[in-house]
C-alpha cells in the first residue's frame, strides 16, 4: 500500500479479503481501533469493520484471533446475541495488510452488526437485572469453555 492510503481506503482494500459485498461504509470513530460500519444491499446485512492500529501488547493479533473465537463460541454455544466475526476468504479470522514500504501491517477484523443504541439516562430495573443476567451468562460460558490452545485473553 502507499504511503498517503486514509482509513477508510486501507478499509476497502481488507474487505476484499471477506466474503462480502459492501454498498458503503460509514465512519464510527476512533479509539483502540478505528471503526467503520459496513452496509450491504440488504438492510438486515450489516457489518462492523475494524482497524486494529494498536496491535501490542493486549492487543496482539494472537490476542484478537483468541477474542474472536471467544465470540464465535458464545454464538454457536449460547441465545447471546453478540457481533460474532466474519470469517475472510482464506477461513481466517482477521485480514493483514501491508500498511507501507517498510511492510508495517495492519490487522483487521470484520463482525456481523448488532443493532443497539446508546444509553443516556439511568438504566431501569429491568435494563439492569438484563445487564445482570448477559454478564451471568459470559461468566457462566468463559468457565465452562474449554479455550483452544494458544488462547491468549
Amino acid at each position: 500500500m502507499g504511503a498517503n492510503w486514509d482509513d477508510e481506503s486501507i478499509a476497502r482494500e481488507a474487505l476484499k479479503q471477506f466474503p462480502v459485498h459492501r454498498e458503503r461504509l460509514v465512519y464510527l470513530g476512533k479509539s483502540d481501533n478505528v471503526t467503520f460500519q459496513v452496509k450491504t444491499k440488504q438492510e438486515s446485512l450489516n457489518y462492523l469493520m475494524k482497524l486494529h492500529y494498536a496491535t501490542k501488547g493486549s492487543h496482539s493479533q494472537k490476542a484478537v484471533e483468541s477474542e474472536l473465537l471467544w465470540l464465535e463460541a458464545l454464538a454457536a454455544d449460547t441465545t447471546l446475541t453478540v457481533p460474532s466475526p466474519v470469517r475472510n476468504r482464506d477461513n481466517g479470522l482477521t485480514a493483514e495488510l501491508a500498511i507501507n514500504a517498510s511492510r508495517e501491517s495492519i490487522v483487521v477484523t470484520l463482525h456481523r452488526w448488532v443493532n443497539g443504541e446508546l444509553l443516556d439516562r439511568e438504566p431501569t430495573p429491568g435494563e439492569t437485572r438484563s445487564l445482570a443476567q448477559l454478564m451471568a451468562a459470559l461468566h457462566k460460558h468463559a468457565m465452562e469453555w474449554d479455550a483452544p490452545a494458544g488462547f491468549a485473553r
